[in-house]
């Protein structure tokens, strides 16, 4: 209830200094269109902090400053194979033996408008053979449906974790592997 009244003063004091810069889901929006949002649909919003590259990206429309807020979707996207999360279907993919070292891959990607789960950001890596493995099965996943807003695919961002084999713990001192 808490976050529900900090939405809604915040969304009104938005909306209440027009001369701002509303980015809502990558797009332009008035004041006028601010105060339609129903705040329940909001999922964050930030006031970003005006910069030279703020300044280039919009222009003179950044100078009161620009409120960037992200709507929620009304469907997640939904993987579907056998039953099976994308966590556990790339798990199965990647063929990692009890007879391995306990290793973990975190990993943010993006489920796309077109249903493709693309890897953005490599998180953590204990072992680069598993990483290694899991770039390939994501790569040969099958697509997904997409999430959707208002009846239009969306792109949402999404973590995956993996941690293999099931029931070994990782030993010692764990270090991020980047190539």
């Amino acid at each position: 209830m808490k976050r529900l009244l900090l939405v809604l003063v915040g969304l009104f004091v938005v909306c209440t200094a027009s001369a701002q810069l509303y980015i809502v889901n990558g797009e332009e929006y008035s004041a006028e269109q601010m105060r339609r949002i129903d705040p329940e649909r909001v999922e964050s919003s930030v006031q970003v902090a005006i910069n030279d590259s703020i300044m280039a990206l919009y222009g003179e429309r950044a100078a009161d400053g620009v409120i960037v807020v992200k709507l929620k979707h009304d469907t997640e996207p939904q993987f579907s194979v056998d039953s099976l999360s994308f966590r556990e279907w790339v798990e199965r993919e990647v063929a990692w033996g009890d007879d391995e070292p306990a290793a973990r891959v975190v990993y943010r990607y993006v489920v796309g408008t077109d249903g493709r789960a693309q890897l953005t950001e490599l998180i953590e890596s204990t072992d680069n053979r598993l990483r290694q493995r899991v770039v390939r099965a994501v790569k040969r996943a099958p697509l997904w449906a997409p999430a959707e807003r208002e009846g239009r695919a969306v792109e949402v961002e999404q973590v995956l974790i993996i941690e293999l084999p099931k029931g070994k713990r990782l030993r010692g001192k764990h270090f991020l592997i980047r190539l």
